[in-house]
């Protein structure tokens, strides 16, 4: 649990230090400021409409990319509102960019999930497809002996991950070859 809480202060602390987060944030609590009767401050109501509207923007980006990601619940953005508020019913300009790091994590984290959701049996799948075939390979006579060396050049736990997430990556876009085309394309 220690790994994965040092994770998220490094998280934390990689996007607190971004100017474009910065930015970011004093653009999204100017937009979301839309209360004419306390100004300077944004409300639960406000903050899920500035999340919605966000996501929009982003979500063809994410289909795009293939990227399967469900958008941040009313839900989701009530829990890291009340977290930041504190007890209050809405956010100063400092209480926001902690409600939007911790959304920034949130996100972050159910992306990680969907990830290994969609990716675990393909990293499962190289490693086992890599360690069979390199012992299919070393059980032949001679060839085996000769390709021995070689084979132990590229460990099955480097190579197997890459080759797992590939193969899925390749059958989410309907093409197999996909990834040599994306390889391709990007020199």
């Amino acid at each position: 649990m220690d790994v994965l809480n040092g994770l998220g202060r490094r998280l934390e602390e990689i996007i607190r230090s971004s100017s474009q987060f910065r930015e970011a944030c004093d653009a999204a609590f100017d937009a979301a400021d839309q209360s004419l009767i306390v100004p300077g401050r944004v409300s639960l109501e406000e903050a899920n409409a500035l999340v919605q509207r966000v996501w929009e923007s982003i979500a063809d980006a994410l289909e795009e990319a293939k990227i399967d990601m469900e958008p941040p619940s009313e839900e989701m953005v009530r829990e890291v509102f009340q977290r930041s508020a504190g007890g209050r019913r809405s956010l100063d300009r400092p209480a926001f960019e902690d409600f939007f790091v911790a959304l920034c994590k949130a996100m972050a984290a159910q992306l990680a999930a969907g990830a290994a959701r969609t990716y675990g049996l393909g990293v499962l799948g190289g490693i086992v497809a890599i360690h069979v075939s390199k012992s299919a390979v070393r059980a032949v006579p001679i060839a085996g002996t000769i390709a021995s060396p070689f084979l132990s050049l590229a460990p099955t736990l480097i190579l197997g991950p890459i080759v797992g997430v590939l193969a899925v990556w390749g059958h989410k876009q309907g093409d197999i070859f996909a990834a040599r085309r994306f390889f391709e394309k990007s020199d």
